[in-house]
């Protein structure tokens, strides 16, 4: 017995009932699936190296993003998918130096769908 939900059936689901007889209709079959979802993931095209280029131009913009939030608050969460495609782009090691250049540490979270920055308290700037 299916419990009742507590407002009630939605009205989509009161004309279904009380029309089920009425419409008669054959379900139907669902969509065929692209073609590239039925390849398997390694012969899925992969980014070329000029549109890594192209993220690589649009970092110092993010570090002047992330510095400026950083002046107020003492961390930042990147989780913008375009943002998180221009940190992607460089490799785990220059992630880390770019951070630490900047005096900030840096935390991958969420199975990398999320990094966060802080100001590294251990790296002192001098006025």
């Amino acid at each position: 017995m299916e419990k009742p939900a507590a407002r009630g059936p939605s009205p989509h689901r009161k004309a279904e009932r009380a029309l089920r007889s009425k419409l008669n209709r054959k379900d139907k079959p669902p969509p065929p699936l692209p073609e590239k979802w039925l390849q398997e993931p390694a012969t899925w095209p992969r980014r070329k190296s000029k549109d890594l280029l192209e993220m690589r131009e649009h970092l110092p913009a993010l570090a002047a993003k992330i510095s400026a939030v950083l002046s107020t608050r003492p961390e930042v969460f990147i989780t913008h998918p375009a943002e998180l495609r221009i940190l992607r782009a460089i490799s785990e090691d220059e992630l880390r130096k770019f951070a630490a250049d900047r005096g900030w540490c840096i935390v991958r979270r969420l199975g990398g769908r999320q990094i966060e920055f802080y100001n590294n308290a251990s790296v002192r700037t001098e006025p």
